[in-house]
């Protein structure tokens, strides 16, 4: 088993909140392809969202390659219902898988170049 690139989520602060909060999820080995800073929410039916940082991937120092620590999110949908979006690498359009963060708890986790890490929580109140 490779462990020495594994992601590991260390905090998520904060831990619950209403729809619109900014959520920061630290830890290391976070970044996909392309640098991607990509957190997944999922919803105790197993339906995912994918919502990507807020604070980009760069090359300088803070947020660099070697320091891929840091995922900002906003729990907010990721796109709205009827929206035509358009694959992440493809460009191929579609229609948007509507995801709605109702109140409850979530599994908070990353899955960079397709191996996921540890799982933590985070409670959306109304």
């Amino acid at each position: 088993t490779d462990t020495e690139n594994q992601p590991i989520i260390t905090s998520i602060l904060p831990t619950s909140g209403p729809v619109g909060t900014i959520v920061e999820i630290r830890g290391k080995n976070l970044s996909g392809f392309e640098g991607d800073l990509i957190a997944v929410f999922e919803r105790s039916d197993g339906k995912v969202a994918r919502l990507y940082s807020i604070v980009p991937y760069s090359t300088g120092v803070m947020y660099g390659p070697l320091n891929t620590t840091l995922i900002k999110v906003k729990v907010e949908p990721p796109c709205q219902r009827g929206q035509t979006v358009y694959g992440d690498y493809s460009g191929i359009p579609s229609v948007c898988d509507y995801f709605e963060f109702t109140p409850g708890t979530y599994k908070v986790y990353v899955n960079p170049w397709g191996k996921k890490s540890n799982e933590m929580q985070f409670i959306v109140r109304e």
